[in-house]
């Protein structure tokens, strides 16, 4: 059901969606995805909330709606709502992307079944309506025309029978409480990842973008560990067989960095033209293979290198 009235009412969505966007950071800093970006600008804007791309490089446009009119999110209320408009506004337009309504509120169950029906088919869309809606019976027959008219598709014709089913393997509902426990779960999960005191972890990431002026771009976890660090003291949790990459790049990266410092003049580099050179050939993707005799200078070129990448 709906929040109760008035200002409370934004001041509890905005919670709602604030947690849900500490959540997805904890997955990235846990390298679970690969960006966040948090309130869209442009053609993405419209009814997405977050933009999440997942490790395979999909992007998921998730909208955060904590409540509904109803006890269940079935297709009349997400197109009371302008949900099923969003959804075929953006899935039309870009073919790879998935749209995610994340809400407190759980999915109508036969609508549900249908999604996660079309995502386990033959991707024949003949056979799906035959075999995973129609023989299946009146509810699920039901539900797939009432989704069918309200994008006003006509599931008589192949071409439209094709996109109601592409649309419902691309669209998901997923179920992020707002209680206790849900909260409860996201100091666990920071607890694991980050050094620190949880609640105050969860603070920090939830006003993140707003503190930051990171609305509207990509977020991504070498980035936000840093503001984590030099910020606020936080680090990763040293686990023993962690097996997250941006931690073991860190490694490497600060044992590079020790072996030469001590060697340099006053603790600064001389800088190369070689340096230069390779900065170019990177930034036009050029493969580059530095070499020379020993004592040349290669080590210094490739410092300076590695700490002109670090501050960018």
């Amino acid at each position: 059901m709906a929040f109760e009235p008035g200002g409370m009412s934004e001041k509890l969505g905005n919670r709602y969606e604030s947690r849900w966007v500490a959540k997805q950071l904890l997955r990235l800093l846990n390298e679970e995805i690969r960006s966040v970006t948090v309130e869209p600008i442009g053609p993405d804007e419209q009814g997405v909330d977050l933009i999440v791309v997942d490790k395979t490089g999909i992007r998921l446009l998730q909208q955060c709606k904590a409540r509904c009119d109803h006890n269940s999110w079935s297709v009349a209320a997400l197109r009371n709502k302008g949900i099923l408009g969003h959804l075929k506004a953006h899935l039309s337009k870009h073919l790879h992307d998935e749209f995610v309504l994340v809400s407190a509120i759980p999915p109508e169950r036969t609508f549900a079944d249908i999604c996660e029906s079309a995502r386990n088919s033959n991707d024949n869309p003949k056979d799906f309506w035959r075999y995973q809606v129609e023989d299946i019976g009146k509810e699920r027959r039901k539900t797939f025309s009432a989704f069918c008219e309200k994008l006003e598709l006509d599931p008589q014709k192949d071409d439209d029978l094709a996109t109601a089913f592409d649309y419902l393997k691309r669209t998901h509902i997923e179920l992020f409480p707002d209680d206790h426990n849900t909260f409860s779960d996201l100091l666990t999960k920071a607890g694991f990842i980050l050094t620190g005191e949880p609640k105050s972890a969860i603070s920090i990431l939830t006003t993140y973008a707003n503190n930051n002026d990171m609305y509207r771009k990509p977020i991504c976890v070498d980035q936000l560990w840093r503001h984590l660090k030099e910020k606020h003291g936080i680090h990763p949790q040293r686990l023993e067989h962690d097996s997250r990459i941006s931690p073991a790049i860190e490694d490497l990266q600060n044992q590079f960095f020790e072996s030469i410092n001590p060697g340099l003049i006053n603790r600064k580099i001389i800088s190369r033209e070689e340096t230069t050179r390779i900065i170019d050939a990177i930034d036009n993707g050029q493969d580059v293979v530095v070499h020379g005799a020993a004592g040349n200078g290669k080590s210094g070129v490739l410092y300076e290198l590695a700490e002109h990448l670090r501050q960018k």
